[in-house]
């Protein structure tokens, strides 16, 4: 299966410590087949295009990681409403709420962009409503994602994502999925990042590249 996407996000702060965040994101194109059919339904084409689940994310600061102390912690809670399709993996079709806690470290500002390397480790819960796939029965889930970065030039950023969950004992209950990537612009401005997605384990989400 093939796939290309990308997000729309805009957010709003209340000082240092407060910040919610909208995103939805927009499958351009994509190819392979249709999941929501049965085995022995006929193959059809999935749904080539559309718009997914609106996700909302408030996030509370706790502690900044800035100069003179190395590592911040942050608790968030992304709550997504079905907007998107259920179709061909693209949205819920149910709303879902996932509490998260992320502990990041630098050995600088982050916010600011001054910083050399940097890291971050989330791990969270997805709570949702049931889904089966072929004999596999997806519900809550265990989630996580680890990272390392970092900066060697102003306005350059290259690092790697590795991220998984787990919803149950089956390997496709137990995906995992390596992502390096780049980054080019600034905290202050328009970023573009690139990269690519390695599945180290197979499960439902985690692609072969």
């Amino acid at each position: 299966d093939q796939r290309t996407g990308g997000v729309v996000q805009a957010g709003i702060g209340a000082g240092n410590r407060f910040s919610v965040v909208l995103s939805g994101p927009v499958i351009v194109w994509q190819a392979g087949f249709e999941p929501a059919t049965g085995p022995s339904s006929p193959t059809i084409e999935p749904q080539a295009s559309g718009i997914g689940d609106l996700r909302i994310t408030p996030k509370l600061s706790l502690l900044e990681v800035e100069r003179g102390r190395p590592v911040g912690v942050a608790l968030l809670a992304t709550t997504t409403l079905p907007t998107g399709s259920r179709r061909s993996l693209i949205g819920e079709g149910t709303p879902t709420v996932s509490p998260m806690v992320v502990v990041e470290a630098g050995d600088g500002d982050v916010s600011a962009g001054d910083y050399y390397p940097r890291a971050a480790v989330n791990v969270g819960v997805r709570l949702k409503a049931a889904d089966t796939f072929r004999d596999a029965v997806f519900g809550n889930e265990f989630f996580y994602r680890a990272a390392i970065a970092a900066q060697p030039l102003d306005g350059f950023e290259t690092g790697v994502d590795l991220v998984g969950s787990a919803s149950g004992g089956d390997a496709a209950q137990l995906p995992v999925e390596i992502l390096p990537w780049v980054r080019v612009g600034g905290p202050k401005i328009a970023t573009l990042t690139a990269g690519l997605g390695v599945g180290l384990h197979p499960g439902l989400g985690a692609p072969d590249l």
